[in-house]
Formats: C-alpha cells, structure tokens, sequence
C-alpha cells in the first residue's frame, strides 16, 4: 500500500515558475481593475449629488476654473500610489437602489475600496467638478504648464461604451497637480485638461486633455502599471 507521504511529485517544468506568477498578476490586475471600476461608480454618483445639490445653493459655475494643489500620496505597500483614470460615457448605472447617468469622465485619486481619496475630478454633468480642499493645498498653477511635455505614452477613450484607461503611478510622496475647465452657459464641463507633476522637481507624471467625447491621456513609465 503506498501512503501519501511515500509520493513525490515531478519536478516542475522550467517555466512553471514564470507562468504561475504572470498568472498571480493577471488575477492581481483584473481584481484592481473590478475594485476601480465599482468605486468610480461611486465616485461619479457622489459628483452628480455634489452638481445637484449645487444648483439650488450656489449659482451655477459658467467661467473658466484654473486650480493647482500639492498633495500628499500615501505610501501602500512600499510605494506612494496614485491612480490615473478616464473614461467615456457609458449606460445609466445603479447604485444603491437609485439610477444615475454615467458621464464622460477623469479622476485622480488614491486608496482602496474602502478607504478612497479624490484629489481632482471632472464630469460631464452639471457642475461636475472636484478639488480636494481637506486633503490637499492650494499651489501656484502658473508652475505647472498645461502640456504633456516629455510624456511619451498615449491613449485615448472616445465613444458612448465606457471604455477606460486606468494607470497605477508609483510617485514621490508629493505630487502637484493643476486642472483647467471651461464650462457651458447652464455650468456643465466641456473641457478640461488636468496635469500631475511628481515631487519637489515637479517631475511630469501625467497629462489628460479631456472633452465629453474624447480623452486623451499621457503618461510617464512611473504610471504605466494598469
């Protein structure tokens, strides 16, 4: 009778190593990528109440905003993560019970699931903007040049489909970041053009020119982990 402790496995296959790790990111990846995909319904739920709730207690933003911030990215798990995320418009999305559109988007934040931090965003619903005035310092914008300057990588979303880009950067423990948007006559975004600078040199890190219809966005090699 051969006992369990009496069989011996073959030995692995020269490549089993390399191929169960690719696997263990891919599943990594997918999994960041369903997280993300949930908290930004979340997010552009909570843009949408914050336009809202905006039309009956300040007069609709109609003239063109241009802010900077400095703020803190968070060290998780060794690295100070920030994520980078666009997306085009897509069907109307429940949450918690109740519908709400989906609009074209873009968002720079940090955290996880539970524990998320919006530094800027953009929507294309009424007064669908965000600055993060608790977290985050006002700065100079004039410092940070509205360009995609040295920034090689490029990818667009267009169309009515949700189609996404979604970057993982790993930055310095400071970032400066500057959105420009230009609204229509009833204080809808219509443009937007949102820039991330890394560090005390103000490393360029990410560039994304945004309309309702088209994104484009550039990035370093620091933010090309999706």
């Amino acid at each position: 009778m051969i006992e369990l402790k009496d069989l011996h496995a073959p030995p692995a296959h020269p490549e089993f190593r390399e191929e169960l790790w690719r696997r263990i990111e891919t599943g990594e990846r997918l999994a960041r990528g369903r997280r993300r995909a949930a908290a930004l319904v979340a997010v552009v739920a909570a843009l949408v109440i914050a336009g809202a709730a905006g039309v009956s207690a300040f007069r609709s933003q109609t003239r063109p905003l241009d802010r900077a911030v400095t703020c803190p990215v968070p060290d998780q798990g060794g690295v100070n993560r920030l994520d980078v995320i666009a997306r085009a418009k897509a069907p109307t999305v429940t949450y918690n019970g109740h519908p709400f559109p989906s609009p074209a988007q873009a968002l720079l934040q940090t955290g996880t699931l539970s524990a998320q931090t919006q530094y800027v965003g953009v929507t294309s619903a009424h007064n669908g903007y965000l600055f993060n005035s608790d977290t985050c310092q006002p700065a100079a914008p004039a410092a940070v040049p509205l360009s995609h300057a040295t920034l090689k990588t490029v990818d667009v979303v267009k169309g009515t489909h949700g189609q996404q880009v979604d970057k993982e950067c790993w930055l310095a423990a400071t970032v400066r970041i500057r959105m420009h948007v230009t609204f229509s006559s009833s204080g809808a975004p219509t443009a937007a053009q949102i820039v991330l600078r890394s560090g005390p040199n103000l490393r360029p890190a990410a560039y994304i020119d945004w309309t309702p219809t088209r994104i484009t966005v550039y990035t370093a090699p620091s933010c090309n982990r999706g």
